[in-house]
């Protein structure tokens, strides 16, 4: 595939997918990242020793889940930190968090707890029903039972977007349920127009 242009070798653009699971972040970051040169592909949890710490915190369901998941994705974002602020170019990453924000919902100390991650510039919010992305998910947990995640979804479209604008980072939203090359075309509409059109009128 013909890789794009480089969104700038000298500085570091980090841009989030963000959205429940089903609406499509890790097959649409993963082509952008195979188009963009030069630029980072991270996915959340990132590293392997935590990733599996919480897959069985999720199984056994103990008393403080919720606090605890918080806690690991916050360890796993602290070890992905740097590599993230080290990279010159373009961050493109499958979730951030945000989901934390989202799925273990607005807690006192999930942000704390989270203080050390830097700020996407761009969230791009990939919204979908419940519905459609249980007909697309392969795999099945309380994290991707319909009521649950019609809870997340609606903190990304509340609560989750008036805290990206308060500090501000770019919010979009982008319409999921539709075709593949649609979803991927307004994305990279986004990126052409948002990312690299105001980064070179900022200079």
């Amino acid at each position: 595939m013909k890789k794009i242009k480089n969104y700038g070798e000298a500085e570091n653009i980090y841009v989030v997918f963000e959205g429940i699971d089903g609406s499509g972040k890790t097959t649409i970051a993963k082509k952008l990242h195979e188009e963009i040169e030069g630029s980072l592909l991270v996915k959340e949890p990132h590293t392997v020793y935590i990733k599996n710490a919480i897959e069985v915190i999720k199984q056994i369901e103990p008393k403080y889940e919720e606090s605890i998941l918080s806690c690991l994705f916050a360890a796993d974002r602290l070890v992905l930190l740097e590599k993230i602020q080290r990279h010159r170019g373009m961050v493109i990453s499958d979730r951030s968090k945000f989901s934390s924000f989202a799925y273990q919902e607005y807690l006192g100390y999930n942000y704390e707890v989270n203080m050390c991650m830097k700020n996407p510039d761009v969230i791009i919010y990939l919204d979908i029903s419940p519905e459609i992305a249980e007909e697309r998910y392969e795999g099945y947990d309380k994290f991707e039972d319909k009521q649950f995640l019609e809870i997340v979804r609606r903190n990304y479209q509340t609560e989750i977007m008036r805290i990206a604008i308060d500090e501000r980072i770019k919010w979009f939203e982008v319409d999921a349920s539709r075709d593949f090359d649609v979803v991927y075309n307004e994305v990279k509409n986004i990126i052409d127009k948002e990312v690299n059109y105001g980064r070179t009128n900022a200079n």
